[in-house]
């Protein structure tokens, strides 16, 4: 498995306990066995806006902690045309920004 890459996607907030426990203690363990892995947050606008300061601040500490990158979008919300068209295009800009960087530190960007 040497040499191989992960996605953890997870859809949801960076809820301290679930999110340790359950996600980034995974992706430590299976880092520890060589094996490279990304986690992508999807989250709901309310989660994405109200808390940017404490979603930064977890995602630099997940970060310092797993062996890949770690990256946060806007999610879309089923039936709402406007939400798909805004998250869509801040999935597309970052992807733009930065093609086929998995290995740059995310908090130094």
């Amino acid at each position: 498995m040497r040499g191989k890459r992960f996605l953890f996607l997870l859809g949801g907030e960076f809820n301290a306990r679930v999110i340790d426990s359950q996600v980034v203690d995974s992706i430590v363990a299976v880092g520890e066995l060589g094996v490279q892995g990304d986690l992508t947050v999807l989250m709901h606008d309310a989660a994405f806006f109200r808390r940017r300061k404490f979603n930064r601040c977890r995602r630099r500490e997940i970060a310092a902690r797993i062996p890949g990158r770690v990256s946060v979008y806007l999610s879309p919300r089923q039936g709402v045309k406007l939400g798909d068209a805004a998250a869509s295009a801040l999935l597309a800009l970052d992807v733009l920004r930065h093609p086929r960087c998995a290995n740059r530190d995310p908090c130094t960007q």
